[in-house]
């Protein structure tokens, strides 16, 4: 039997907070399935169909979809509790232009040599998702999302988020029900 505490319920929408990193993940996993985008893809040219990229190095145009993905962008940022990195949590959650903000992080290393757990890699994985929803002519990530992921495991009622400069807010924070989060495995 199910049993729920602290005044939630199985109805009761949760924050799920980092758990739509999985589920980002999810999308791109269909994306690449789909040919929509290419794990290999270099995301400079994906991100800069929605933002002229001011901050572009030759390291950051190294940077591939697979290294948002696992997180070993190389960018300088370490978030996990206890690390001694750069944290830019506040700049990607709060900040009003976390697009731009992400894509001017600083590069610690190559891409694909380390892992650090950053909201910024998955933020800007959504980003690249988009992207290349658009290069292939389909609707946005939040109908992609549904279509192919939600509608498919009857997911009915949940709420993601928007980021002031209108991306989807893959790095956190959405909204589900406990047995419809259940669904997806994690």
């Amino acid at each position: 039997k199910e049993k729920y505490f602290n005044g939630y319920s199985r109805l009761k929408h949760h924050d799920i907070r980092s758990t739509f990193k999985s589920i980002t993940g999810i999308l791109a996993a269909i994306a690449f399935d789909k040919g929509i985008l290419d794990p290999e893809e270099r995301v400079v040219p994906l991100l800069s169909r929605f933002h002229k990229l001011e901050t572009v190095t030759s390291l950051k145009t190294r940077i591939k979809v697979k290294d948002l993905l696992h997180m070993v962008s190389g960018l300088d940022c370490a978030e996990m509790p206890g690390s001694n990195g750069s944290n830019h949590e506040f700049g990607i959650d709060e900040g009003s232009t976390p697009l731009k903000y992400g894509f001017s992080i600083d590069m610690a290393m190559e891409p694909g040599r380390e892992w650090h757990y950053c909201n910024a890699n998955t933020f800007l994985l959504g980003v690249a998702i988009s992207a290349g929803l658009e290069r292939a002519g389909t609707p946005g990530i939040d109908n992609f999302a549904k279509e192919n992921l939600y509608t498919p495991l009857d997911i009915i009622e949940y709420r993601t988020f928007t980021t002031p400069d209108g991306y989807l807010y893959a790095a956190g924070s959405a909204r589900f029900a406990p047995h419809d989060l259940a669904k997806f495995g994690l």
